[in-house]
């Protein structure tokens, strides 16, 4: 079932990329966790422990577990570490739902405007949802998305700020760090910053 996901292809791809890496004993910065490796943390029902019993099966690169998580499970001396920040991850998570869910009350109330049967039905949702009569609910539904939308967006930077004082502590060694796209603009600036050369 893994393979019909959207993010399938690239998270194959990661993987085969570094496990021919894995010999110049690289240092791997982990997304998602933070502190020392929790190896019964579960992701999709598999820990650690788990995938080390598969490491050996022709289905082994195709699991969809995090890709640091499949490489210590098969590589156990392997230079992983966590780099992230656990309250900013929370944060960001909540900050998306609530971009998530302002951004599609906002689409559903501008598309039934002229239908004012369901366009009440969507506005009295709303009121219940922020716990008072919005008047305008398309200017609140737009406004509270954008404060979403920039909550997440210095969220993203504070975890950037935190993937980078990792990676900083491994300067002059080879260093990979396996986060999702929407870090590397930001992240790229605080190499360029510090002119570390990076490339993405």
């Amino acid at each position: 079932a893994g393979k019909a996901l959207a993010q399938y292809e690239n998270q194959v791809a990661i993987y085969k990329y570094l496990e021919k890496k894995i010999e110049n004993n690289p240092v791997i910065i982990a997304e998602g966790c933070e502190g020392e490796i929790d190896h019964g943390a579960n992701f999709n029902g598999w820990t650690i422990e788990t995938l080390r019993k598969h490491t050996t099966s022709s289905e082994f690169e195709s699991i969809m577990a995090p890709v640091f998580m499949k490489l210590k499970a098969k590589y156990p001396n392997s230079n992983i570490v966590c780099g992230d920040n656990l309250k900013d991850i929370e944060l960001n998570n909540l900050a998306f739902s609530d971009l998530r869910g302002y951004a599609g009350y906002y689409e559903r109330l501008v598309q039934n405007k002229k239908d004012p049967e369901i366009f009440d039905k969507y506005k009295q949702s709303l009121n219940e949802l922020a716990g008072r009569k919005v008047s305008n609910p398309i200017e609140y539904t737009r406004t509270e998305s954008l404060k979403a939308l920039k909550k997440s967006k210095e969220l993203i930077e504070s975890r950037n700020h935190s993937f980078y004082e990792v990676a900083k502590k491994y300067k002059g060694q080879e260093v990979y760090i396996v986060i999702g796209g929407i870090h590397a603009q930001h992240l790229g600036e605080l190499f360029k910053k510090d002119e570390i050369s990076y490339e993405t």
